[in-house]
């Protein structure tokens, strides 16, 4: 679908228009509302149109699915609602009638205590994750309020009410994502990365809130996760919220950069956004380290953001490294196994050494001893952690051979390096996958659902 010469479309943050984008000779054109507000949107390069509005464009299954309908080029001027209260409309009596984001409860007030989401589930489910229930989420697109983000996983915007249910944020306050399973060896993929976000508190850093959801129908667990680019309660209105990932920041294009930056370059959009980067580059060092351990291998600069905050009444402006969101052990599944991290540290991708860490301390001005206590911290929580979580998962994991497998895959191959770097780990009997589990994994995302694999 083209979009015609002339349209216009008005941005707004927090109801407040920062400015205008303009369709000319088949591009986007800005026009700056020149406030504050703007110039925070727009950084580093007043005037010119933010980068984060150019990386609002989907990714991965979402993608595709809107291609194959016609609808990616309309994406943006079709869509309202989008991350930290912005909106785009092309009539500006539209912005008022848009739901305002704000928690309406937290999922700590609806989990168990082995982390289990206690409220109740309403939004969509199928016995199978096939390309029949991709299309199912993909439809809810189609209505222009439902909210709209970046990202290659199966997600959905929801709404948690103070009653505990969940449900689609088609025309609610969108607080909370729900990530979703895919099929087969796949099914691991919300487990996983609820594994992740525990390891993550262990591990000492701030995180976004979450809760495993035990789906219905027989589909493997989801894992929900709590906004905080929001505000948190009635009275917290006052600030406007904005989240920037490195890849904005970096002005990086999202599609073909955003693997393209080292840590020594993140250190650098640090330092030069964060208003308390004394705390914060230990903050960030931690959340490296910490990816480092879990074998994230796909924490690249669109997975680590700032989180702006703006009081208009006061004039006060705070810009902090987030908390840790979108952790995952890549290394476990087929098509990501390498065992290299997305952005170089101190030239290297694998097999890191302490010297290694401490000259990224030096890059940072972070004190050495200081660097080693916190390396050593970060490998005894999430080796300690991963064995107790695959150990004694959630019910929810273990009714689903595929993801029970997965949880002990994980631990293996994070108590595995911890052991490679000389660390002290705990006791753990090894889960490892096969070569032909392997060639299973990787034959399944090519022609479909495998089950299971780990009988293979």
């Amino acid at each position: 679908m083209t979009i015609p010469d002339g349209t216009k479309l008005e941005i707004a943050w927090h109801k407040d228009t920062i400015g205008v984008l303009t369709m000319q000779d088949a591009k986007w054109h800005w026009q700056s509302a020149n406030t504050k507000e703007a110039r925070i949107f727009e950084g580093s390069a007043p005037g010119t149109m933010p980068a984060l509005l150019k990386n609002l464009m989907p990714e991965g299954w979402l993608a595709k699915i809107l291609h194959d309908n016609n609808k990616r080029d309309s994406y943006l001027s079709e869509g309202i609602r989008f991350l930290s209260n912005i909106t785009i409309a092309t009539d500006s009596d539209v912005m008022g009638n848009v739901p305002f984001d704000r928690l309406q409860a937290t999922v700590d007030d609806f989990k168990t205590e082995d982390g289990l989401f206690s409220g109740t589930y309403n939004g969509p489910t199928a016995p199978e994750v096939d390309e029949n229930f991709q299309k199912q989420l993909a439809a809810h697109w189609q209505n222009r309020c439902m909210p709209k983000f970046s990202g290659v996983q199966m997600k959905m915007p929801m709404t948690l009410y103070d009653c505990g249910t969940l449900t689609p944020a088609h025309n609610e306050p969108f607080t909370h994502f729900l990530k979703l399973p895919g099929s087969g060896f796949f099914e691991s993929l919300g487990a996983a990365e609820w594994m992740a976000l525990e390891l993550a508190e262990r591990a000492g850093l701030p995180t976004a809130k979450h809760a495993l959801v035990d789906m219905p129908e027989g589909m493997a667990p989801a894992v929900l996760v709590e906004r905080f680019d929001i505000p948190q309660n009635e009275t917290d209105t006052q600030d406007k919220i904005l989240i920037s990932d490195f890849c904005n920041l970096g002005r990086c294009n999202p599609i073909t950069e955003k693997y393209g930056k080292t840590i020594e370059d993140c250190a650098k959009i640090l330092e030069a956004s964060s208003t308390d980067f004394e705390q914060d580059k230990e903050l960030f060092f931690r959340r490296n380290i910490f990816a480092w351990a879990i074998l994230d291998c796909d924490m690249h600069t669109k997975n680590i953001s700032m989180l702006r905050r703006y009081n208009p009444e006061t004039g006060e402006f705070s810009s902090r490294f987030s908390p840790a969101y979108d952790p995952i052990t890549t290394v476990i599944f087929p098509t990501a196994n390498r065992r290299h991290l997305a952005l170089k540290i101190g030239g290297r991708t694998s097999e890191f050494k302490m010297d290694t860490f401490m000259k990224f301390a030096r890059t940072l001005k972070l004190d050495e001893d200081r660097a080693k206590e916190i390396v050593n911290e970060v490998v005894d929580a999430v080796t300690t952690g991963a064995a107790e979580i695959a150990a004694n998962p959630p019910e929810a994991v273990q009714k689903h051979e595929n993801v029970a497998f997965a949880l002990k895959n994980i631990a293996t191959e994070i108590i595995d390096q911890a052991t490679a770097f000389g660390a002290e780990v705990p006791e753990w009997e090894p889960v490892r996958t096969t070569k032909a589990q392997r060639k299973a994994f990787k034959l399944q995302e090519r022609y479909g659902n495998f089950k299971g694999l780990q009988q293979t």
